[in-house]
């Protein structure tokens, strides 16, 4: 081998490394498939937009979207006055013991302290 096979392997591999570049830029930067590929998205996406609305549209105007059942009778519930006045006996209680302890603290050393 001498110095022109060489140089004629190296010419011919960089060659093909430039063909594969070439290649590779080409299939990476379409703007004609890109700008297809928006089109073709924004055309879906305005289709869709517009079948939603139009169905929207109807089902309000036919009344159908907002069909309710009827309510049904309701029964008041009354309050039980024994329960009521024992849980207010309950937290009045609550707050006596409350008042007698802020008044008199109990006389024990706190054990945190």
């Amino acid at each position: 081998m001498n110095k022109n096979d060489i140089k004629k392997i190296i010419a011919s591999l960089v060659a093909r490394v430039k063909k594969e570049r070439a290649v590779r830029a080409g299939s990476l930067m379409n703007p004609h498939r890109d700008w297809a590929l928006v089109l073709i998205i924004f055309t879906v996406v305005t289709i869709g937009s517009v079948a939603g609305s139009a169905y929207l549209f109807l089902q309000i105007s036919k009344g159908e979207i907002f069909l309710v059942e009827p309510e049904q009778t309701r029964t008041l519930e009354t309050i039980d006055q024994a329960l009521l006045s024992k849980t207010l006996f309950f937290y009045e209680e609550q707050k006596r013991q409350h008042a007698l302890l802020q008044e008199n603290p109990p006389s024990l050393a706190d054990p945190l302290r």
